[in-house]
């Protein structure tokens, strides 16, 4: 008897333990949020790593939201992946893979999911390895790579990447920071392979310049074999760079590029625009705007650093510049220019006329800021690596010169010959300036700007310059003599890109040097009016965008999903004014405001949910295919 009643209770506990891992399951499944865009990381992975950071600052910079995911948490077998719409399996942080996790990464594609693969994720065995043949992901990937053990140091080349002007569009590269690579490599520095015309689609004959720099090289793997997908990006010589490939109901977006780590060392444009193209483009999500009410924009940026630009202010005027605007005017104030006793500099303190400009400017809605420190050539040239007194002292000097002319603080700063060492943005930051131009990262929107892998200053934002080629200002396009019709072209062509993509890029030059492309600069202007009455472009400051991205980036949002409906919910600790939803309209249908107070327009090809004034927003929409 006392035998059968031990069983008796111990199949009672046995019964309840199943019922407890079941609820337990349930519970967890049923609490679980839609994980529409995940970040996988191994569970070895230390969360607040830089390495991490750079890819969940990327993707929230890019307006889209994220979660984290274990490889555990991915791999147990209530985890419901049919809610995850898309998986991004980053670059240094998931160099090893189980074979469990690629087994069931491939069974995800291939029901429908959608997966990001990034350079070296799961190049390593688990014993953290090359394996002995070649990554385990490239049957994912679509092509062999990573032959450590067959080509040792040759495994890893530096290429210069092509595609066809088609796809630089498609991955919003913008206009002037790619270029056809036979001029590019024509004037780079070094010997570059011609394209293999044999392999290598003729209509790939773009690539990436920066400025300094004709044609610019990255790190990539040797591949080899016929890849069975839509080529992005290639070597001249045919190694795959980027592909997309179907894999049953699902794709698979590959990236033989280290994104994070360039990321992390100024050069995060590939970075944020593959995260953009395989969000929007690929797995079809909205996003929320980088442009107050979702309009593009330019920042045009000019920098006044010694007397002899003082006369163009007055002869622009014949362009009608002054009669667009705001724009961010940044001056360099002290007296000497080049070297301490030359008095070729602005001299604000002294000089009526530059005075005079600096109180027009502020009554036009424009922002005068710093252009470093007192002394141009001084400052851009011998600035050091670790704060001196001389140069905090020029630093001090020129804002306080700037602004006791026009009475405000000076709010944003640029760096003398673009030499800008990461302790000027921490002046910068206790002295209240937030914005600052930037010569890393090209080509980019504005951005918090990684330095040696490491984002030290998270409350500064970076704007970086807009090149052509590997020139910027119009004295360089001048110096190397660039057709005025080449120069009309890129500024119209910007202009329509930032409204087309309703973004935002910094161009700058200094006022003597628009005076040589005087038919350029109109036709730019004219082309900035057309849009702006149209409503799709504006121009911004610096100090406006930096305000407006300091407060998006505290926006929460996420939207949940039920059969085709699709419910958006956002929340903002002060406000949502001016952030902006972007739904493309062939894939979703009108929203309609539940909560909160916002418009519903037409931006391009895309619906735009503007908040209105207050810190909570709830839209639905129905998704159309």
């Amino acid at each position: 008897m006392k035998s059968l009643l031990s069983k008796i209770v111990v199949s009672i506990l046995v019964i309840a333990a199943g019922a407890a891992v079941i609820i337990t399951h349930n519970r967890l499944f049923n609490e679980s949020q839609p994980a529409h865009l995940v970040l996988l990381l191994p569970d070895s992975a230390d969360q607040s790593s830089a390495k991490v950071s750079v890819w969940l600052d990327a993707i929230k910079e890019e307006g889209f939201p994220v979660k984290i995911m274990r490889d555990s948490e991915f791999l147990r077998p209530w985890t419901n992946r049919t809610q995850i719409s898309g998986v991004i399996l980053p670059d240094q942080v998931h160099r090893v893979a189980s074979d469990s996790l690629i087994s069931t990464l491939k069974s995800y594609v291939e029901h429908g999911g959608n997966l990001m693969l990034v350079y070296d994720a799961g190049v390593w065995s688990p014993e953290r390895r090359y394996i002995s043949t070649y990554s385990r992901f490239s049957e994912l990937a679509g092509i062999n790579y990573a032959f450590y053990n067959k080509l040792k140091e040759k495994t890893i080349s530096w290429q210069p990447v092509i595609a066809s002007d088609k796809t630089f569009s498609e991955l919003r590269i913008p206009p002037g920071k790619y270029s056809l690579y036979s001029d590019l490599s024509v004037h780079a520095k070094g010997s570059y392979p011609a394209i293999d015309a044999n392999i290598i689609d003729p209509e790939m004959k773009y690539s990436i310049s920066d400025y300094g720099s004709a044609l610019v090289s990255y790190n990539v793997y040797k591949t080899h074999g016929k890849y069975n997908g839509k080529i992005l990006l290639q070597s001249p010589l045919g190694d795959i760079i980027a592909g997309q490939r179907q894999i049953g109901t699902g794709t698979v977006l590959f990236i033989n590029l280290p994104l994070g780590y360039l990321k992390g060392r100024t050069d995060g444009l590939f970075l944020h625009n593959f995260l953009h193209y395989f969000a929007n483009t690929i797995v079809n999500l909205p996003y929320l705007s980088s442009a107050p009410d979702g309009v593009g924009g330019i920042i045009m940026n000019w920098h006044l650093d010694s007397n002899v630009t003082l006369q163009p202010l007055k002869k622009i005027t014949e362009l009608g510049i002054y009669e667009q605007g705001p724009y961010s005017i940044h001056i360099t104030a002290g007296p000497h220019a080049h070297f301490k006793g030359d008095w070729n500099g602005v001299n604000v303190p002294k000089n009526k006329r530059i005075q005079k400009f600096i109180r027009f400017f502020k009554e036009k809605g424009y922002q005068v800021g710093s252009h470093g420190g007192w002394i141009h050539d001084r400052f851009g040239d011998h600035v050091t690596k670790e704060p001196s007194e001389e140069f905090i002292d020029y630093l001090v000097k020129n804002k306080h010169a700037l602004e006791k002319v026009k009475g405000t603080p000076v709010t944003e700063y640029s760096a003398p010959k673009g030499n800008h060492p990461e302790w000027v943005t921490g002046w910068l930051i206790k002295n209240g300036i937030t914005s600052y131009y930037f010569t890393g990262n090209t080509g980019m929107a504005p951005t918090r700007s990684y330095r040696n892998g490491v984002l030290k200053y998270p409350s500064a934002w970076s704007f970086p310059i807009l090149p052509y080629k590997d020139m910027a200002g119009f004295e360089e396009l001048v110096t190397y003599k660039v057709n005025p019709q080449s120069v009309k072209k890129w500024l119209v062509d910007a202009t329509d890109f930032t409204a087309d993509n309703s973004n935002i890029r910094l161009i700058y030059f200094h006022p003597r040097g628009a005076l040589f492309y005087k038919t350029a600069m109109r036709a730019w202007l004219n082309r900035a009016k057309i849009l702006q009455d149209k409503g799709r472009f504006r121009w911004y400051t610096m100090t406006g965008i930096a305000s407006f991205l300091s407060r998006r980036i505290q926006t929460e949002w996420d939207f949940s999903v039920s059969g085709q409906d699709y419910h958006f919910m956002a929340s903002h600790p002060d406000n949502l004014e001016h952030q902006a939803w972007l739904l493309a309209i062939e894939d979703y249908d009108k929203p309609e405001v539940t909560e909160g107070h916002a418009k519903i327009r037409k931006i391009n090809d895309q619906w735009a949910v503007i908040a209105g004034n207050g810190k909570k927003l709830a839209f639905n929409s129905k998704r159309l295919k």
